[in-house]
């Protein structure tokens, strides 16, 4: 029964390897292999049914069988090592037709002699007991020998052209081709074993041994060295010696085949990269392969290593022929992309320089449109007073007996072109950034009441009621005391200036935690929503105050704003813009 166990596990070894052969049968060699492992179960199966059987004739029968595939199965061996290595004779089919001239000659002579009961392949056919089963012996006529010699022939021819195929391939396929070379070995030994006379026992018990610690043999070697997966299909001398790494893998990513470059670019030898996944050698390739498909099969840019860019290549992706193999190519573009990179930061440079020049020609656009506005309003607040002051010099010489009431216009248009000339002035100093505060620590409190105690008497004179709402323990503020008087002054002329009789003007001091402030209110003809915005801009007056009549030059806002800016604060408006409800404007000053 031992027989029996060693076939059948022969057997099934053999049905894995057919399998794992067909299934890969695209590949170069792969379907030639299968037929190999096929004549290795029918020549298993035929030699199972030899001792099976109980006749002699019947013994010789299925031994003549097995015997003729012997003889013609070598040749599936030549034809894998000639589809394997991508060799052929140089005039194939007249070759092929003559190889197989005798064998198939012998094919008939080995059923001629099975019928004969020997004579002609075989001879001293007897049946021997082993086992509990009978089985048969005999020797071999100068036939036999012929056509057995015939079939080693062919084996050595396929060997040879295997072994010779080793020296053409780099060193990182080599393990492939010595597993291909053990795989096709064990079944010529198998054969030879099966052949050969042995004292005290049928020889085909070895042959079977054979088969079976073969076959194991063959399967561990073609799946450990991965043969009909990784095959050196990228291996002619003008890939090897591309400076562009290349890389060949099959429809599960895994890599097939890699040149020199490639390896060098990963950190790896060849051996290290051929047969494993493309994602376990590249950290981020389901990054670049969603991006070459969102890219429509085009080129892909990608930076290598992904951690650490220091190069760039030019990925492009072609389909070869057979079992969705792709060849990757990656260009390498290094140059090309940092004078590219510098070409498009010299161009952002130039944006920006042009786009600097823009600003700087808009601003002087601007600037000459506020030059010759602000000399078109200064021509037209000039000319009032100095008109005045002429009709006014005409008149004392033509009326002298009002001489007294011609002094006082004199004199009022005189303080209002000085007031005019002295806001001018403050403009220009702090245009040219010649007004440099002078700060010191003082009392808010103080100032104001200073200030209000200069406008008593215009109060009174213009009936209005001068209220203060001073916050106690007021924190002392930092800055220049004669520009905050200045501001305090604008905005106190302004309230009496839009104050109606009667009405109120209300200064008020208070502070937070970061800024101490002062606010003066009025119940004045208030500024609409859509001048608030305006009303800090130079020349720039209300149509409300200049439908009433209301002197002034629309100067003393922007100066009062450019003030507080120099101290980093700022000025605020509220109004609702409702007649009686006035304005309250507030200034705030840091603490420090």
């Amino acid at each position: 029964m031992l027989i029996i166990a060693v076939i059948a596990f022969s057997l099934l070894v053999e049905g894995f390897l057919l399998y794992y052969a067909w299934s890969r049968r695209t590949s170069p060699g792969a379907a030639a292999f299968a037929l190999i492992v096929l004549s290795e179960i029918l020549y298993t199966l035929e030699s199972l049914l030899s001792i099976l059987v109980e006749t002699q004739s019947a013994k010789l029968f299925w031994d003549s069988v097995r015997f003729a595939n012997a003889s013609v199965g070598v040749f599936t061996l030549l034809y894998f090592a000639l589809r394997f290595t991508g060799q052929d004779f140089e005039r194939p089919t007249l070759t092929w037709v003559t190889l197989l001239v005798f064998p198939l000659i012998s094919v008939g002579l080995i059923f001629v002699d099975g019928h004969l009961g020997g004579g002609l392949i075989r001879q001293q056919v007897r049946l021997v007991s082993y086992d509990r089963f009978e089985a048969l012996r005999f020797g071999l006529t100068p036939l036999g020998w012929a056509v057995v010699l015939y079939a080693v022939f062919i084996a050595l021819l396929a060997l040879i052209r295997l072994a010779a195929y080793l020296f053409q391939v780099r060193t990182a396929y080599r393990r492939q081709i010595y597993a291909v070379l053990l795989g096709v070995t064990f079944p010529i030994a198998g054969v030879a074993a099966t052949a050969a006379i042995e004292r005290g026992g049928p020889n085909w018990f070895g042959g079977f041994v054979i088969y079976a610690l073969g076959n194991v043999l063959i399967a561990w070697g073609i799946f450990h060295f991965r043969v009909f997966d990784i095959l050196p299909i990228a291996h002619s001398r003008l890939v090897e010696v591309l400076p562009d790494p290349v890389l060949v893998l099959d429809d599960r990513e895994v890599v097939l085949d890699c040149n020199p470059a490639a390896a060098e670019a990963l950190g790896l030898s060849e051996s290290q990269v051929i047969g494993r996944p493309a994602a376990e050698l590249i950290s981020q390739w389901a990054r670049y392969v969603a991006e070459y498909h969102a890219a429509a099969g085009g080129e892909l840019l990608v930076s290598w290593p992904p951690e650490d860019a220091r190069d760039y290549y030019l990925v492009r992706v072609t389909r070869l022929e057979g079992a969705g193999t792709k060849l990757i190519v990656a260009r390498e573009i290094t140059a090309r992309v940092m004078a590219e990179d510098q070409r498009q930061e010299a161009l952002q440079k130039q944006r920006a320089l042009l786009e600097e020049l823009r600003r700087k020609n808009e601003e002087l656009e601007r600037l000459s449109q506020e030059k010759d506005r602000l000399l078109s309003n200064v021509s037209h607040e000039l000319r009032t007073p100095v008109m005045n002051i002429r009709l006014n010099l005409d008149l004392l010489r033509m009326v002298p007996e009002r001489r007294q009431e011609i002094l006082t216009v004199l004199h009022r248009e005189t303080d209002r072109l000085a007031v005019l000339i002295d806001d001018l002035l403050s403009l220009s100093r702090l245009d040219q950034g010649a007004m440099r505060p002078r700060p010191q620590a003082f009392d808010l409190n103080v100032l104001v009441q200073e200030l209000l105690r200069d406008r008593t008497a215009l109060a009174k004179e213009q009936s209005i009621d001068l209220q203060t709402d001073l916050q106690e323990d007021l924190p002392l503020v930092y800055a220049d005391r004669n520009l905050i008087a200045q501001v305090l002054s604008i905005l106190l002329t302004n309230a009496f200036a839009y104050s109606p009789q009667g009405g109120e003007v209300r200064v008020s001091t208070m502070a937070n935690s970061q800024y101490v402030g002062f606010r003066v209110s009025d119940q004045g003809v208030g500024i609409p929503k859509e001048e608030q915005e305006r009303i800090f801009e130079r020349f720039f007056r209300g149509e409300r105050g200049q439908n009433l009549g209301i002197p002034g030059s629309g100067l003393g806002l922007a100066i009062a704003q450019e003030i507080v800016r120099l101290h980093r604060g700022r000025i605020e408006v509220e109004s609702e813009g409702v007649p009686g409800k006035g304005t309250r404007f507030t200034v705030w000053l840091p603490l420090k």
